[in-house]
């Protein structure tokens, strides 16, 4: 059906939700399940039926549309013998079970929401308040090189995240050089430990991102270098003035700036 869509309606791909995910199941009429030395049917996991089934829509899609998308939803299973087929995933919607004010460990982020380690371009998926308002999203994401998705009704997420793309053709950065916060040695720095600064460097300029990693609202004092001309700040939207290659920002707690330095 899939096939016969894309050659009578020409689709570029498809949107899934869930369907990467091997989820366990009991129902014997179609194979799944076991029946345990207890006398209980128990759950089975139709991992390899599920890889086949994104194998096969790969090729559906990619051999009529070689630019074809597959764009994978999944939340909280990053399984990649299935994931593995698809041009991106979108994660995070597992977290708007926890209220406001909850803190995603920065080493879990790096391990499930990058992309970067399973060879997948992830998307973060963040819905208002629960459990991050957008501006504490957005900088969370792209400190680990990940955009934050737009959704229906986002509001003010689509115009931080349009200029984000924005900024993301003015430096070129397809060709840029990254340095994450846990490297230490990038070319713009804070003056508290607890403030996280990862940096693209383009040919068009730099993207910074910092974070204020911290319970307290505080100023974040970043060094820029004396290179340093003009800086757009995206998430407010607004212009800030470099004095001596520095800069200072106003920033609430677990919030951040991402600044486009030219």
């Amino acid at each position: 059906s899939l096939a016969r869509r894309l050659d009578q309606y020409g689709d570029d791909g498809v949107y899934l939700d869930g369907t990467t995910e091997p989820f366990g199941c009991t129902n014997e009429l179609h194979g799944d399940g076991y029946v345990g030395e207890d006398g209980e049917r128990h759950r089975t996991y139709p991992i390899f039926a599920v890889r086949d089934l994104m194998r096969r829509m790969r090729h559906v899609i990619k051999s009529r549309k070689p630019d074809g998308l597959i764009s994978a939803h999944m939340s909280a299973t990053v399984s990649i013998p299935t994931l593995a087929f698809v041009d991106s995933y979108w994660d995070g919607e597992q977290l708007d079970v926890h209220e406001h004010g909850f803190r995603l460990p920065l080493d879990a982020f790096r391990a499930e929401f990058m992309g970067h380690n399973w060879g997948v371009p992830a998307e973060f998926l963040s819905y208002l308040n629960r459990p991050f308002t957008y501006e504490e999203s957005v900088p969370l994401a792209l400190l680990h090189d990940v955009p934050v998705r737009p959704y229906a009704r986002a509001g003010d997420l689509l115009g931080m995240m349009t200029r984000v793309w924005d900024a993301w053709d003015t430096i070129e950065i397809e060709h840029a050089r990254w340095f994450p916060y846990w490297y230490g040695d990038g070319p713009v720095r804070a003056e508290a430990d607890d403030v996280l600064v990862s940096t693209h460097v383009g040919s068009g300029g730099k993207l910074v991102v910092a974070m204020n990693a911290s319970a307290q609202d505080r100023e974040i004092r970043l060094t820029l270098g004396e290179d340093a001309g003009t800086v757009y700040e995206l998430i407010r939207d607004r212009q800030y003035t470099v004095e001596g290659g520095t800069v200072t920002i106003a920033t609430p707690a677990w919030e951040g700036a991402v600044l486009l330095v030219q």
